[in-house]
């Protein structure tokens, strides 16, 4: 159950990673704007969050000639996020993760399910 456990708390550690939660924070604010970005564009996000150094949050970053139509940029114009009240936006990534995981973990326990198989059989083959 040891490793069950570390999973779990891999996964959520993982989810809230200032990288994982700053890209969060743009990406709903894009979709409130209607934008919404795929996951290799939410990646290179999570890669612009890590690589951010001093107090600055300013980065380029390529929207598509669709989601530059939504917004009603023309190429190279800069987009401006306001993230609004961060303690609400933070609170609502929570509750979404809380939802999410509730759906993940039929998955998680198969994925789990053939290493604890594994070990127990090794345990037992120990004890006979």
């Amino acid at each position: 159950m040891d490793t069950l456990q570390q999973i779990f708390e891999k996964e959520i550690m993982g989810q809230f990673t200032f990288p994982v939660v700053g890209a969060k924070l743009i990406k709903r604010q894009l979709e409130k704007k209607g934008v919404f970005l795929n996951k290799n564009q939410v990646g290179k996000l999570e890669k612009k969050f890590q690589a951010i150094s001093g107090d600055t949050l300013s980065f380029d970053f390529d929207l598509d000639d669709a989601q530059n139509k939504i917004l009603g940029n023309s190429d190279g114009e800069k987009v401006e996020i306001d993230i609004g009240d961060p303690d609400q936006e933070l609170d609502e990534i929570y509750q979404e993760f809380v939802a999410n995981l509730k759906d993940s973990i039929p998955e998680i326990v198969n994925e789990m399910a053939l290493p604890i198989l594994s070990d127990l059989r090794k345990k037992r083959s120990c004890n006979a």
